[in-house]
């Protein structure tokens, strides 16, 4: 270390010295003047973002704001994406200085309006289906169609390269089955036909590890689930950089032993 650099840590420190010495015994306490007077980031309480009436009424007590969108929302002809449609979305949350969640669905119990693109699903290839989910009449895709695949996967690729680090967006939630959750409650669960095979979504969140590097993406706990998801079959499907999310904040009044199924699939 440099002379100079020594003589001004000398320095320092018998300046700090003195201060403590000649103030130990005039200390008194100060009243804060602050005040917390909204929510911190992550911390609030997150709401539709569609509900405007509502969000003028909890004003500062909301952080958060989440939207559903369908990726037919977004895309109907190949390679033609309407990013307006998102940045339209995200620029009215942030102008209540709020933040987005953003979670993308093909199915929706009791919706039977095609949510994936025309041009796949105008495709004589492709199996036009509904079937009974949580006991409605619902659109499910077809997970046979090869082109879907290729389809989900690059359309998060593309977000990544447009929205990862923005700071309108909190986070984005991913995940093929009801509300893009990780299940077909009552519904029919094939994979490969009404769900997507475990090869494909192993590949599909490797992609989604790599091509996220700020912006946080989240799948739901049902993920947990060896029936459908592929991270009980391999433990390093675990250390990949995602979140994770739940609508149920009951555990400590339903989640007796750790084998009830929320309890369970949180610990996993």
């Amino acid at each position: 270390m440099k002379k100079k650099h020594l003589q001004l840590i000398y320095l320092i420190t018998l300046f700090y010295q003195g201060f403590l010495y000649g103030t130990e015994n005039t200390f008194s306490p100060i009243r804060l003047s602050t005040s917390i007077n909204k929510v911190q980031p992550m911390t609030g309480i997150a709401f539709w973002a569609s509900n405007n009436k509502a969000l003028e009424a909890l004003g500062d007590t909301v952080q958060l704001e989440f939207s559903y969108l369908t990726y037919s929302d977004v895309i109907e002809t190949k390679g033609h994406y309407k990013w307006e449609v998102i940045d339209n979305l995200l620029n009215d949350i942030a102008s209540r200085k709020h933040q987005a969640i953003l979670r993308f669905h093909y199915t929706y119990p009791g919706k039977v309006k095609r949510s994936v693109p025309a041009y796949i699903f105008n495709d004589e290839d492709y199996a036009r289906t509904s079937a009974t989910v949580e006991n409605k009449k619902t659109f499910v895709p077809d997970w046979s169609f090869k082109e879907l695949e290729t389809f989900t996967t690059q359309f998060f690729a593309n977000f990544a390269a447009r929205y990862d680090g923005d700071p309108r967006l909190a986070m984005i939630q991913v995940g093929f089955g009801s509300y893009a959750e990780y299940h077909l409650y009552n519904g029919p669960r094939v994979l490969g036909k009404t769900f997507p095979t475990k090869k494909f979504q192993t590949s599909f969140f490797k992609t989604m590890n790599d091509k996220f590097d700020t912006t946080q993406w989240s799948v739901s706990i049902d993920a947990a689930n060896s029936d459908y998801g592929p991270f009980s079959s391999k433990a390093e499907h675990a250390n990949l950089n995602f979140g994770l999310f739940d609508d149920s904040m009951m555990h400590k009044t339903h989640s007796v032993t750790e084998d009830e199924y929320n309890l369970s699939s949180w610990k996993f």
